[in-house]
């Protein structure tokens, strides 16, 4: 027996739909606007990728002509329909790759952790992917291009 979503998903997923909608937005940055899906994105976690030695820059220092591009693993070529898993937004990195170079216990950090013997340390650390395609209407040809991705939260700590 399949099980359908569940009444506070679909109240959810009614809000998703609702909040993408151009007229729900209270910013406007132009009256030809893309929105982009919550749906079809993929994730990779990069095992590859080099970033513990990575500049970090604050907000105030960044200078975008600047900042290096960091190409994943094997070119851009493999961020395809079959590299990855299939997620929707709002994510977190951290919901599907929790634990994933292991588990340790806490030490002083977790009030319950004398008691609980599920919840383990199993932060995600490294390099992960989210990408979709997108169509992009003729119209926007020659075109500046701003997305607005809702739901992405990928904590950035390198």
């Amino acid at each position: 027996m399949a099980l359908g979503p569940t009444p506070l998903l679909q109240r959810q997923e009614k809000e998703r739909e609702r909040i993408l909608t151009p007229e729900a937005r209270s910013v406007r940055f132009s009256r030809d606007e893309i929105v982009v899906p919550d749906k079809g994105w993929r994730m990779w976690q990069d095992r590859a990728a080099t970033w513990r030695d990575d500049t970090i820059y604050l907000p105030e220092d960044v200078v975008l002509e600047k900042v290096p591009v960091n190409a994943p693993t094997g070119g851009w070529s493999v961020l395809g329909s079959s590299q990855g898993i299939s997620v929707a937004l709002p994510a977190k990195v951290e919901q599907f790759f929790w634990g994933l170079q292991g588990f340790r216990p806490y030490k002083d950090e977790y009030k319950f952790e004398a008691t609980d013997e599920e919840v383990k340390n199993g932060a995600y650390y490294g390099v992960s992917w989210w990408w979709r395609e997108l169509e992009v209407p003729r119209r926007f040809a020659g075109k500046r291009v701003l997305l607005h991705v809702r739901g992405a939260r990928v904590p950035r700590f390198t």
